[in-house]
């Protein structure tokens, strides 16, 4: 079962030789790794990774996060005939690759309706593992969104009826640090009203 780790981004911000440490950290054996940089958004970024993706299945990796090293293996074992499977991730604060004595609070996932995903999104993006045909099949990621863009795949593919799974592992490591998405750049004000407009086209 062979899966494509890609990992999109624009600038390495210090953090992609340990993204890439923790791909090489995986217990499954059948990788491919993609190192996707380019100028554009994220969306751009993952649809350029996807056409030179081979595997079976895909894993999106953020340059600034890490996978725990169980985390191909639960994702690909859970997967089934199902179209994409979720997991759990743990928030940890900006430190050393080594130190998970400082590991925070955890996102516990599950199974999601698209009810419950309109009213808050509860997926946690980074612990998705995708079925690569089913991207053909449910769409590609919005290369016009700036944030929220896992959010408003999930609610696409959702809307369609993509069948999910869930796997009760910790298959992610979110970093909270300043230069991240979700902790700045975009003031929170108007990242509401973005996600408001995502949530507009699914209700």
């Amino acid at each position: 079962m062979k899966v494509s780790v890609i990992i999109p981004f624009n600038k390495d911000r210090g953090f992609l030789k340990d993204a890439i440490r923790s791909v090489d950290n995986q217990s499954h054996e059948d990788i491919e790794m993609i190192i996707e940089k380019g100028n554009g958004t994220l969306g751009m970024n993952v649809n350029n990774g996807l056409q030179r993706a081979s595997g079976e299945f895909i894993k999106i990796l953020a340059e600034d996060d890490l996978l725990t090293n169980n985390s191909i293996a639960d994702l690909s074992n859970g997967i089934g005939e199902y179209d994409f499977i979720t997991a759990n991730a743990f928030n940890f604060k900006h430190i050393a690759f080594d130190s998970p004595t400082d590991f925070k609070e955890i996102h516990v996932g599950g199974i999601k309706t698209l009810e419950q995903m309109i009213s808050r999104n509860c997926i946690h993006g980074g612990t998705v593992l995708y079925r690569k045909s089913s991207f053909e099949k449910f769409g590609y990621m919005d290369e016009g969104l700036v944030t929220g863009e896992e959010y408003d795949l999930h609610l696409k593919w959702m809307s369609k009826g993509a069948r999910q799974a869930y796997v009760n592992s910790e298959v992610y490591l979110y970093r909270l640090w300043k230069g991240s998405k979700s902790q700045g750049k975009i003031e929170h004000s108007s990242r509401k009203q973005y996600l408001e407009m995502i949530k507009d086209r699914y209700r």
